[in-house]
């Protein structure tokens, strides 16, 4: 993952990425498809949350924070 990018990601999605790999995304999953394996059947969701955190730590950023902006009445 190109370090650019992972800041402008949200953690859940990296996690899912990280999860789920990149062989076999539909053609709507470019340009997410990728060699990357899937990592949920060999690492515990702890594990992967890890690598999802240490991703993060290694680029220099902080997962993207969605704010939510309250209606006015």
């Amino acid at each position: 993952m190109d370090v650019g990018t992972i800041a402008q990601l949200t953690e859940s999605f990296v996690f899912w990425r990280v999860s789920t790999g990149g062989p076999g995304l539909p053609n709507e999953g470019t340009p997410w498809v990728s060699a990357m394996p899937v990592w949920h059947t060999h690492l515990s969701e702890e594990e992967v949350w890890k690598v999802v955190m240490f991703i993060y730590d290694y680029s220099g950023y902080q997962p993207r924070v969605t704010t939510v902006v309250a209606a006015e009445k």
